[in-house]
């Protein structure tokens, strides 16, 4: 199921990593550590920990850093568990060692590792922290700065994801048997001071995201403007279930609030696949609301406000189609099906008489219109979830009725249908780091109308057949259509794609490329995409 199942309900949008991936992207991190670990303490009166020398320690730790890799790709998969009992915003940071010595000489304690490694768990806590572009890592200079090109420094901050290993707590051990409990204790203060030291060597940062302070009025569309985390497990929970488990930036966005406390559960899983990195969500409503604000530029069009002129071109009558005013999609709170915002214009029929010598003219005309914007299917109205469809309808009529003393005319319109739909596709552009882009897909502007009781294939020839004023009306109720083709290629994609392309504002774990892949709309409207580290 994957990023079908997606529906969110607090927040704008959710970046989620699996496990395996962060795992993976930590690599770079764990290169910056000194594999060989010689620990030397003694204790002072108060039993704090004093660094000492191997030959007057009294406290000994040494061993080789050596995670459980990938036998494939030789990269580890086991430094961070992120599911614990211990709260959504907790980690588990598995330190394992081969070749591992523990003494203590006051208690008498001396153990030499076997065959089995040893393992420290930590308990740590994750914490959102406030950085500068400077202090970042080239790379990830890089990143920020492409993300927020067009932001003076003022207005955005930088805000790193981390594990404070200042906060550790040892839960458990493996390997190391037989210990009492004060053995314990001084395994725990021993590898809290070499935590302190890994973190001095380099933060263990699980990634970094640019948020925006410039303003709410200001703010670009998918910029966050609050921003939290939590981790939840894959469902149903099993032996082999963890690396689903996923780390999620939590995101608001246009001023948004945060709820007031990360969730334990989203009640479905982001990602099924274990060679998938991740996901990106972005809520139904929000999605929706910002594609659909783009495509109000049409309803104008389409909305034309008729004239009937009885005096026209010398008495004879004309049907003037004029510009309309600015509209609205009406935006469904609860989607129906496909269909997420619905417009529709029916104004009175208008109507014009003018009565001279010898005779009279009479003008008549009437015109409706539909919008609907749809997620999920395509043209043809099959299932599609990558497509937004927008499709419409226009039916106008007109009549010009002219009598004289040598007899009369009539020149009648009936009921005449056009329709019309275009395809956008939501893809990720592999031209541009994979970022979300919305593309033209299939298109009907062509088809001819349908005259009410005459052929389906009879347009032209009813056209030609029109004379005058009938025909100039005629031909430009199907202008209305092409007005709509040029808006919707030339002005409302182009905006819509520089939104989507903006939605990317995360530097990843180990400041990895990443790529969006299989973006889709889910059956509750919202939109969510694959992430996938290209390296």
């Amino acid at each position: 199921m994957g990023l079908q199942q997606i529906n969110l309900t607090d927040y704008d949008t959710v970046v989620a990593v699996t496990e395996r991936a962060l795992n993976v992207a930590l690599d770079g991190w764990l290169l910056q550590q000194e594999p060989q670990v010689a620990l030397y303490y003694t204790t002072d009166s108060n039993g704090n920990y004093v660094e000492a020398t191997a030959e007057t320690a009294t406290i000994v730790f040494t061993g080789t850093l050596a995670p459980t890799l990938d036998p494939t790709t030789r990269q580890p998969i086991d430094l961070i568990t992120l599911y614990t009992e211990a709260g959504p915003q907790m980690v588990q940071y598995n330190a394992t060692f081969q070749n591992g010595v523990f003494s203590a000489s006051q208690l008498g304690i001396h153990l030499v590792q076997g065959s089995t490694p040893w393992v420290m768990q930590f308990e740590v806590q994750l914490a959102l922290q406030a950085t500068t572009i400077d202090a970042l890592p080239a790379n990830v200079q890089t990143q920020i700065q492409t993300e927020v090109e067009n932001l003076g420094p003022d207005m955005f901050s930088i805000q790193q994801l981390w594990v404070d290993l200042n906060t550790a707590a040892l839960a458990s051990f493996e390997g190391l048997d037989g210990l009492s409990a004060l053995g314990s204790a001084i395994v725990e203060g021993v590898m809290k001071q070499y935590l302190l030291q890994q973190q001095a060597a380099a933060a263990m940062v699980f990634g970094y995201a640019a948020q925006f302070t410039g303003g709410t009025a200001l703010a670009p569309t998918f910029m966050p403007t609050a921003l939290n985390f939590c981790v939840t497990p894959y469902s149903p929970q099993t032996s082999t279930s963890a690396p689903l488990d996923t780390l999620n930036y939590l995101v608001m966005v246009q001023g948004n609030p945060l709820p007031a406390y990360p969730p334990t559960s989203f009640g479905f899983n982001f990602v099924d696949d274990i060679t998938v990195s991740g996901a990106i969500a972005i809520r139904h409503d929000f999605i929706i609301g910002q594609v659909v604000s783009e495509l109000n530029g049409i309803l104008q069009t389409i909305s034309p406000v008729l004239q009937a002129d009885a005096h026209a071109d010398g008495d004879d009558g004309a049907i003037y189609v004029n510009p309309g005013q600015p509209a609205t999609f009406t935006v469904l709170p609860s989607p129906s099906g496909s269909v997420v915002a619905t417009y529709s214009y029916a104004p009175a029929a208008v109507s014009d008489e003018v009565g001279f010598f010898g005779g009279s003219t009479g003008v008549s005309a009437q015109y409706a219109s539909t919008c609907q914007v749809q997620v999920g299917v395509n043209g043809a109205g099959a299932a599609s979830p990558s497509t937004v469809l927008v499709s419409g309808t226009a039916t106008f009529s007109g009549d010009i009725q002219s009598s004289t003393m040598g007899g009369g005319q009539d020149t009648t319109i009936p009921d005449t249908t056009y329709s019309w739909f275009a395809e956008l596709l939501v893809q990720a552009d592999l031209a541009n780091n994979g970022q979300l882009d919305l593309v033209l897909g299939n298109t009907d502007f062509t088809s001819p109308p349908v005259v009410t009781g005459k052929p389906p294939d009879g347009w032209d020839r009813f056209l030609s057949g029109l004379a005058g004023q009938v025909q100039n009306y005629a031909t430009g109720m199907t202008q209305l259509r092409a007005a709509v083709e040029t808006q919707v290629v030339d002005n409302i994609l182009g905006a819509l794609q520089g939104s989507l392309a903006s939605a990317n504002h995360f530097v990843f774990p180990g400041a990895q490329t990443f790529l969006f892949a299989n973006p889709q709309f889910a059956p509750s409207d919202d939109l969510a995409a694959n992430i996938t580290y290209t390296a």
